[in-house]
């Protein structure tokens, strides 16, 4: 989040932070599922404008993304 650039871990690193934790009884709550469900309600996407979108090509899926969460996730603007 800092610089305004958001990086989600990758599953084989979330997953892996799991089974580093299976002595845990919590452990499951860790996983990837569960990660990514509460990375999602912690957004608010907006997606970029047609025009960004025409000039730099950009491909998304707004479904992977969460709304109305307190951070903010969004494309700049032109």
């Amino acid at each position: 989040m800092n610089a305004m650039y958001l990086v989600r871990p990758t599953v084989a690193e979330v997953d892996a932070w799991e089974a580093i934790m299976d002595g845990d009884s919590g452990a499951k709550n860790w996983g990837w599922d569960k990660v990514y469900e509460n990375m999602k309600k912690s957004e608010n996407f907006t997606g970029p404008t047609d025009e960004l979108s025409t000039y730099v090509a950009i491909d998304y899926d707004a479904s992977s993304y969460g709304s109305g969460g307190p951070m903010q996730v969004s494309y700049p603007a032109l």
